[in-house]
């Protein structure tokens, strides 16, 4: 989702809505829309008073990622020459949530079928807007296929992600055999907004490979 900020002037009242672009790799007719077209927004200034934008950022919505998809973890790592300008990584948790805390210290007890992770990868940042956390962990298997909702369930003690109401929301995103975790005090962190494009842009060119390759095997298999 991309997200503005607004002025009316002469009242100068700021408040923001949100405008739906696409987040997950997904085949489109026609052409691509204008950065204008994107920011379009779906109201018109009251006589009298004009509109502004302030600001804009995006947030990423991942929940419906086919998990047939094969991602590879290390391709997801943020490396330090990518990292957004004024931040600083290291490998502490900087302001993750109690239940992303509780969560890293007892990854065994997440799938306890498959034991602990392979992998486990922490990418704690500081900087402008707040610090947060992004929380990297691989499993040697695929796991259970009930994941993504045992992973809600710890986060927010519920099978649904829960609307941010002004307070710390985490989000994340589960593949195959690994998940990410993004624990940022500030909802509109640059830095989580800019890893999550990352990603999303990783997951687009992954799913459109995994997609062409599914076709190519089934025109073989077909002749």
């Amino acid at each position: 989702m991309r997200f503005v900020r607004v002025v009316l002037i002469p009242l100068f009242c700021l408040i923001a809505i949100a405008v739906a672009v696409p987040v997950l790799a997904q085949k489109t007719s026609g052409p691509r829309p204008t950065p204008q077209e994107e920011l379009a927004l779906p109201f018109k200034a009251p006589p009298g008073q004009t509109i502004k934008v302030t600001s804009s950022y995006s947030s990423y919505d991942f929940s419906k990622l086919n998990r047939e998809i094969p991602l590879p973890l290390p391709a997801f790592i943020w490396q330090r020459k990518e990292i957004k300008s004024g931040y600083k990584a290291d490998s502490v948790l900087h302001k993750a949530s109690k239940p992303v805390t509780e969560l890293y210290k007892n990854l065994s007890t997440l799938f306890p079928e498959i034991g602990t992770p392979s992998r486990v990868v922490v990418q704690g940042l500081k900087g402008k807007q707040g610090p947060g956390t992004i929380l990297y962990v691989e499993y040697p298997v695929d796991m259970p296929a009930d994941a993504r909702e045992r992973i809600t369930r710890r986060l927010y003690g519920s099978d649904t992600t829960p609307a941010p109401a002004g307070g710390q929301i985490d989000q994340h995103f589960v593949s195959r055999n690994m998940f990410i975790i993004w624990s940022f005090k500030d909802t509109k962190s640059l830095a989580k907004e800019a890893h999550q494009k990352k990603t999303f842009e990783l997951v687009s060119l992954y799913a459109t490979e995994w997609d062409n390759a599914r076709k190519a095997k089934g025109t073989q298999s077909g002749k």
